[in-house]
């Protein structure tokens, strides 16, 4: 037995639903820049937008101000980490420290505050030095800072390169 025919008034509302959802979805995900919450795989990057503090020394979009609500996908150059107490390099501790240690690398913000995290669970200090994007300095230590050693656990999995070229991303 087959189902009976539909009538086109429901196919037209069903149609018409699935259109409406499917634009609604690309156009949130091309408003994200605009929250400071992405900005890649959205079609309104065509304009170079930059919602950088300084970096474009102003907002580059016509219409629609920029603002930068996360930093999760903002990076740290000339990371430099010692632990107290020191760690062998062998050591899972050890191992972590090179990977903050890796020389003319941008490191991701989340990534290192993953990595700091797991070295104050271990019991150690981290000293930290390096800089953001736009040149200002830390120094100091992290364990105790908020901003450098709590990760955002609600983000399930990872989905970013944890360090690039220090050139940029």
């Amino acid at each position: 037995m087959s189902p009976p025919p539909l009538d086109p008034t429901t196919l037209d509302r069903r149609l018409g639903l699935t259109l409406a959802l499917l634009l609604g979805g690309l156009l949130a995900n091309n408003l994200l820049p605009y929250l400071g919450v992405k900005d890649d795989s959205c079609q309104a990057m065509f304009s170079k937008l930059d919602y950088g503090d300084g970096v474009s020394k102003g907002n580059n979009h016509l219409f629609v101000p920029q603002a930068w609500v996360t930093d999760l996908w903002d990076g740290w150059f000339d990371v430099r980490a010692t632990l107290d107490p020191p760690a062998p390099k062998d050591s899972f501790a050890g191992q972590l420290q090179g990977w903050l240690n890796t020389p003319e690398r941008q490191l991701n913000r989340e990534a290192v505050r993953v990595v700091v995290w797991q070295l104050c669970g271990l019991g150690h200090e981290v000293h930290l030095s390096m800089e953001d994007r736009l040149g200002r300095p830390f120094r100091g230590p992290a364990c105790a800072e908020p901003s450098l050693s709590r990760p955002h656990l609600w983000i399930p999995v990872r989905l970013y390169e944890p360090s690039a070229p220090a050139e940029g991303w």
